[in-house]
């Protein structure tokens, strides 16, 4: 013990070790989780840098934790019985892939033009700080969807999410859709 002793008095006491990035990956998850069940949009929008940026093909960008939080928000306002949960995970050195589920009942002028939707998302995963998630929605476009006026036609859109993560937090997202082809007749 003396040994011990003397060595941090001449060298100080060890740095703590830093988690590593899989543990950090696996915190920011699960925290993204628990705020989106619990929908607090501003405390979603918290695990975002503050100069974030997200952009969704055809809503346009959210910057900063309030577009954040404004944006996730709309979302809950459209799906307020929104639940995600994860079905299988998969950790391999630092690399995490989670298969996430997400359910919800879309309400408002989205259920207006689209009442029959059923909304399923199929993979996540994440490499390097590069997070990846698709879904798609099935329905019929009956009612008007802002300026677009009903086409009758079935339709499925597809969404393809990508955000790069750095300390457990997002630094930017994207996300890619063929939302336009509504326009189609």
């Amino acid at each position: 013990m003396a040994r011990v002793d003397r060595h941090l008095r001449r060298h100080g006491a060890p740095e703590p070790r830093k988690p590593s990035l899989i543990d950090l990956q696996k915190q920011a998850v699960a925290a993204a989780r628990a705020t989106m069940n619990g929908h607090d949009a501003k405390r979603y929008s918290e695990l975002f840098a503050t100069d974030a940026t997200v952009d969704e093909y055809g809503l346009g960008e959210a910057k900063g934790r309030d577009g954040i939080a404004a944006g996730f928000q709309g979302a809950l306002n459209a799906f307020p019985d929104y639940k995600i949960g994860v079905s299988r995970i998969f950790v391999k050195n630092d690399l995490l892939v989670q298969e996430w589920i997400i359910t919800g009942t879309i309400f408002g002028m989205f259920m207006t033009a689209f009442p029959d939707a059923k909304v399923s998302s199929h993979a996540l995963f994440g490499v390097d700080g590069v997070v990846v998630s698709e879904s798609s929605i099935t329905a019929t476009h009956v009612g008007p969807l802002g300026l677009l006026q009903p086409t009758r036609l079935p339709v499925t859109m597809h969404a393809l999410d990508i955000m790069v993560v750095k300390d457990g937090k997002v630094l930017s997202g994207t996300t890619y859709s063929n939302s336009l082809e509504l326009l189609k007749k």
